[in-house]
């Protein structure tokens, strides 16, 4: 079963990369290979993608919620609270989510700075 899945993984990264050359901007090709890209490990081009992804839609709110998880791991507290600002401004409909993420990580900041003085 793990051998179809990963068989199943090529397949499909070959019908979005192919979907890519027909249409360099095709929007949920580009989140789909941010998403394979986040389960590879290969987090520049995850970040690479959903960013493109926010330049052709900035109210795709998956690719903004994607991209700050995504810096969040890497902890990239800073990226990752300015995300969650930019979505917001463009309308995010999980505002009071967003707002606690955005409190969760000044709180996070502010004691990291703390620890390093």
């Amino acid at each position: 079963a793990l051998y179809d899945r990963k068989k199943d993984i090529v397949e499909s990264l070959l019908y979005v990369e192919k979907a890519l050359e027909l249409e360099p901007d095709f929007e949920e090709a580009l989140f789909t290979l941010g998403v394979f890209a986040i389960k590879e490990k290969k987090y520049d081009e995850a970040v690479k993608n959903f960013e493109k992804v926010l330049s052709l839609n900035p109210r795709n709110y998956w690719a903004y919620t994607n991209l700050a998880l995504l810096y969040a791991t890497l902890k990239e507290w800073r990226k990752c609270k300015e995300v969650y600002e930019t979505a917001l401004e463009h309308g995010h409909p999980e505002r009071k989510e967003i707002l606690g993420q955005i409190k969760a990580l000044e709180e996070k900041m502010t004691t990291e700075s703390q620890k390093n003085r």
